[in-house]
């Protein structure tokens, strides 16, 4: 069996995104209290 050398530079951590929205008006559901407190709480467990 052929073996090959990686270079584990390459595969180094890559930043990572989220975009988190509160939004409070639905067509069909209830409408949420305070979304945007939602979406912060959501926004620092991310973090």
């Amino acid at each position: 069996m052929a073996t090959q050398k990686i270079d584990s530079t390459a595969f180094q951590p890559r930043r990572k995104l989220a975009l988190v929205i509160g939004i409070g008006k639905y067509e069909h559901c209830q409408e949420l209290e305070n979304p945007e407190n939602d979406a912060n709480d959501m926004s620092s467990a991310l973090e």
